[in-house]
């Protein structure tokens, strides 16, 4: 089954920004939004392929999963969406003309949640 790499969908659906701490989710404060772009966009930046920025991001515990055809940032221990991709300025169309379609894996009991594993 072939399913669409940008589906429509409510952009309310999945917030640019979700913190997780003590099980509940917070508003990340602007000096963490800062660490954070400043730590994993020189990673986004750099990648010359799905594979060199899953390596990147998964070296510092983080992953990328597809969500209603929104590229998110994981912890890969929590699976918690951390942020999108288009927080950091590095929006889903922008990496596919840059580095192509990303190969994914559909994740276990869901029909709406992609890991990104390479090209």
């Amino acid at each position: 089954m072939e399913q669409a790499l940008f589906p429509q969908t409510n952009p309310e659906a999945i917030p640019a920004v979700q913190w997780h701490g003590d099980g509940e989710t917070h508003a990340m404060d602007c000096e963490t939004a800062t660490l954070l772009r400043l730590s994993l966009k020189p990673l986004f930046d750099g990648a010359q392929s799905w594979r060199d920025l899953v390596a990147a991001l998964s070296s510092r515990d983080y992953g990328l999963h597809l969500k209603y055809g929104r590229l998110l940032v994981v912890n890969q221990q929590t699976r918690n969406a951390i942020c999108t991709g288009s927080f950091l300025g590095a929006p889903l169309r922008d990496l596919v003309e840059r580095l192509g379609s990303p190969s994914i894996i559909q994740e276990d009991g869901t029909d709406h949640v992609a890991r990104v594993v390479a090209a």
